[in-house]
């Protein structure tokens, strides 16, 4: 398992994988207990957890992306992407 933190000028919030990324291939990966959350926004919303709905969704395990979360990519770190993340949120939490 592991946990993803971001910070994107005024914003703070990242994700908790139940599971690991690691794969020679692309695949999606269950992992029930997985989480988005955010922490700190300009918009003054209170720190909120998001639980995986589709928990056989959880995570995207790819040889060519970072962390990735959900299987609308509810947030994703490539490696070759020059913002670092993407967002399609909310998709599977």
């Amino acid at each position: 398992s592991s946990i993803v933190l971001c910070r994107s000028r005024q914003f703070v919030f990242g994700g908790y994988a139940a599971a690991s990324w690691k794969s020679s291939t692309e695949r999606y990966v269950e992992a029930p207990d997985s989480f988005l959350f955010t922490l700190v926004n300009p918009h003054n919303i209170a720190p909120a957890k998001f639980m995986c709905q589709r928990p056989q969704y959880a995570i995207f395990a790819s040889p060519d992306f970072g962390p990735s979360f959900g299987l609308g990519r509810d947030l994703v770190f490539w490696y070759y992407m020059t913002s670092n993340h993407y967002h399609n949120f909310p998709q599977s939490y």
